[in-house]
């Protein structure tokens, strides 16, 4: 395959703030049902969140890898500011890839770098945050 260097995309560079992984236990999302314990879902995750998992074949495969990816964000800004879970949103782009976006106020030149992957015991993730910094 062979790339075509003419179209122009803006360059995105950064000060990297920090890294942070996390590794989750399915079983613990599986162990609470979301259907017997909506309160404990909905102080973790957004409604657009809670609806993509619980249409997954494997809600609580889901559910686990976005946890460990809002833990990997939160550990990775840990030396900058103080989030919670409900302060970070997990999405997927036209290509499944996740997205992260931190939602807090004054955080919107923040880029987030992430993967995330899961077995059928464990979801884990890690991000890479960066100050983003656009050149032509």
């Amino acid at each position: 395959m062979k790339l075509n260097m003419k179209t122009e995309v803006p360059r995105v560079i950064g000060q990297i703030i920090g890294v942070g992984t996390d590794i989750e236990s399915v079983q613990r999302f599986a162990a609470v049902p979301f259907h017997q314990n909506e309160p404990f879902y909905h102080n973790l995750f957004h409604e657009k969140e809670i609806e993509y998992c619980l249409q997954r074949p494997n809600p609580p495969q889901s559910f686990a890898a976005r946890f460990a990816a809002k833990e990997s964000v939160i550990k990775a800004c840990s030396e900058i500011i103080s989030l919670s879970c409900k302060d970070i949103i997990i999405t997927s782009n036209k290509n499944h890839s996740p997205i992260a976006k931190i939602l807090k106020e004054g955080f919107q030149r923040t880029q987030v770098k992430m993967s995330m992957s899961h077995t059928k015991e464990f979801a884990t993730a890690i991000a890479v945050v960066m100050e983003e910094i656009r050149q032509k």
